[in-house]
């Protein structure tokens, strides 16, 4: 049985993986910081400090680590650089040297936004060119991994939804809590993304797992929708006020973090290789209930 690592298990695809891996004969252990979760075998860590990583890293010592830990809030990372670095950058450094000292598989959580948003449709080839803090730490993330570890997969995901386990990670989710509590909300109707079904994202983390495949992929949606788009069915489907949607441009929006246009993945490498078919957007709403 191989003995699987999650960092960042409190979140959206941690928590999910965990569950998931746990359930399909793997022993399953995590990493979280701040928000304790009802998982066996999870730790808290502070995943900037080395010392602290290693020594629970040599207790579990792992077949694979999934490095799913991460400061994403762009916003967030835009006022607070250097602890995105540390977090998103360094600490994923200290994960990949271990990896190589042990001969460990790694996969990398990855994102759309190591693009500048200026093409869409970008494949594993197209040069990274990221226009925010966020996209750059984990740019640089990559580029780390690229050199230090000989058994990786990097897995550049676009957003993610579908229902968390505390009902507020899913891009929908917040779309979702805000219309229910009569709020408005902004979305972009230029701003355009693959977004990715949670159960998609999760499966095929353990397809890789279960393979140790290796290199890097993009995984994103079947379906390629502006943010407006998305939450304007999200709405109609779940039968909440559209109302409270306010369509908007990121041609007039000036504020950071910097936006990305069109940060659409072509997933084609990855559909090659995993033996199921993604989830229509549609057909994912269908599948779960409203929160």
């Amino acid at each position: 049985m191989k003995k699987v690592l999650i960092t960042g298990v409190s979140g959206f695809v941690g928590y999910k993986l965990h569950q998931l891996l746990s359930e399909n004969d793997f022993e399953t252990s995590g990493f979280y910081n701040r928000t304790k979760v009802n998982l066996k075998n999870t730790f808290s860590v502070d995943i900037k400090k080395r010392s602290d990583v290693m020594k629970l890293l040599n207790n579990i010592s792992p077949d694979i680590i999934i490095h799913a830990a991460a400061i994403t809030s762009t916003t967030y990372c835009e006022k607070s650089p250097e602890e995105a670095w540390l977090t998103n950058t360094l600490a994923t450094k200290y994960f990949t040297e271990y990896a190589k000292e042990k001969n460990l598989y790694l996969i990398f959580i990855s994102t759309d936004l190591v693009f500048d948003g200026l093409k869409g449709k970008y494949d594993e080839e197209d040069k990274t060119n990221p226009v925010n803090v966020y996209g750059q730490t984990k740019k640089e993330a990559e580029d780390l991994i690229f050199q230090i570890s000989p058994r990786f997969a990097i897995l550049r995901s676009s957003l993610i939804y579908g229902k968390s386990w505390c009902k507020t990670k899913g891009a929908d989710e917040k779309i979702i809590n805000y219309l229910s509590e009569g709020k408005k909300i902004k979305l972009f109707v230029d701003e355009y993304r693959n977004f990715l079904y949670i159960e998609d994202m999760v499966r095929t983390i353990r397809y890789f797992c279960e393979n140790e495949i290796e290199g890097l992929f993009h995984i994103g949606g079947p379906d390629k929708m502006s943010r407006y788009e998305f939450g304007k069915k999200i709405a109609e489907h779940f039968k909440l006020d559209l109302s409270l949607i306010e369509p908007a441009s990121i041609k007039g929006y000036s504020s950071k973090p910097k936006r990305a246009p069109d940060g659409s993945l072509n997933s084609k490498k990855l559909r090659k290789i995993v033996p199921f078919e993604f989830t229509k957007f549609d057909d994912a709403l269908k599948a779960y209930e409203r929160i």
